[in-house]
């Protein structure tokens, strides 16, 4: 029901036409917008300030949903303490999905947490600020879209868990 749609870039174009072609659909006029949290960034001049020099805040940017790394709190607390204790600063800064669908997230898993590894975490809430990210010497994620931010709007390294693939579309393959 839609007149017109933004999208990403040519990609988004061939899924799109597919999809309404695959649902006797009227395609909308497609307009390529490119990704506005990715050109705020290129805009902004940005320089990245890795320079040779030893990384020590990590900020955990996962995928929100069912299955989803982000959403076991077990293997949350256990990459946590392994980075703490590599003396890395962890951000751990969920999808405001996750935290709408765990409102005490981040109370379950200080509880995992002993005071120790409380020392070297700093908990993000408010996921829709830049601040952690570009305070940040690298990331680590899975198939979240920060990922795409982080490596082409920063210029930073991405540590990838590899995990089952974030799937809301179950459809997905009829798109080619």
């Amino acid at each position: 029901n839609y007149d017109y749609i933004f999208t990403v870039g040519y990609h988004h174009d061939i899924e799109l036409k597919k999809l309404f072609q695959l649902n006797n659909k009227k395609l909308p006029t497609l307009i390529q917008h490119g990704s506005e949290k990715l050109d705020e960034i290129l805009l902004s001049n940005y320089e990245s300030k890795i320079n040779n020099k030893i990384l020590s805040k990590v900020i955990i940017g996962l995928s929100w949903g069912e299955g989803s790394l982000s959403e076991d709190i077990e293997f949350i607390s256990v990459l946590i303490s392994k980075l703490v204790e590599m003396n890395l600063v962890v951000v751990l800064r969920p999808h405001s999905m996750t935290l709408k669908r765990i409102p005490d997230y981040f109370d379950k898993i200080s509880l995992r947490l002993n005071t120790e590894k409380l020392k070297g975490i700093l908990f993000d809430k408010n996921s829709n600020q830049k601040d952690a990210i570009i305070n940040s010497d690298f990331l680590v994620t899975d198939w979240s879209g920060l990922s795409f931010e982080y490596a082409f709007g920063y210029n930073r390294p991405i540590l990838f868990i590899d995990s089952k693939p974030k799937l809301r579309n179950k459809n997905w393959i009829d798109l080619n």
